[in-house]
């Protein structure tokens, strides 16, 4: 028979965040992530102990294979805005080392939030034949008509995954065929 002790006094400390400190440009929608030095004890991660100012509320959750923490925003963040994220002496290591300090990083979102628009070539309605759509994307701020994605059975196009939809490169996606009976489709850029 053997046992094993490790006796560990060692803090944990973060080693990287995403975005980096001070990061600009960020995405509205960025999961934010910190990964620390050693395995971090997942039940010392909570509301308490991970903040993320200007009122934003995240869902918290933790890959022990990389010992990295996901902040997910509950909602958009602000467009332009500096967000400062901190990790207090709460979140602790396997051993129950607390951070020697809370660890903090601070990053500011994009400042182009104008949402490119997409249309129809035919509007949606009640029609005695087949209609052939096409999308158009325009885009006034600046973001750019990369895709457009869509369905044509009333589900929500996504491009996270798992995606859903015709994905299409490009500022127009042509011709879309509506045939007969009901056709719902969703779309966006």
């Amino acid at each position: 028979k053997q046992e094993v002790y490790v006796i560990d006094k060692v803090p944990p400390t973060l080693t990287a965040s995403d975005p980096a400190e001070g990061g600009s440009n960020v995405p509205v929608t960025k999961v934010i992530t910190a990964t620390f030095s050693e395995a971090m004890k997942p039940s010392s991660f909570a509301p308490a102990t991970v903040t993320v100012d200007n009122g934003v509320t995240v869902n918290l959750s933790y890959a022990p294979a990389t010992s990295t923490l996901s902040i997910t925003p509950t909602e958009r963040l602000t467009c332009n805005t500096t967000y400062h994220v901190a990790i207090g002496a709460g979140a602790t290591d396997l051993a129950g080392n607390g951070l020697v300090q809370p660890a903090t990083f601070s990053f500011t979102t994009t400042s182009d939030c104008v949402e490119p628009v997409t249309t129809t070539s035919v509007a949606g309605g009640l029609y005695r034949a087949p209609q052939s759509v096409t999308l158009t994307c325009t885009d006034g701020g600046g973001s750019g008509c990369a895709r457009i994605v869509y369905t044509t059975d009333g589900t929500v196009p996504s491009l996270d995954p798992p995606t859903n939809g015709i994905i299409v490169a490009g500022a127009t996606a042509d011709p879309i065929s509506i045939g007969v009976g009901d056709t719902v489709l969703r779309y966006f850029s």
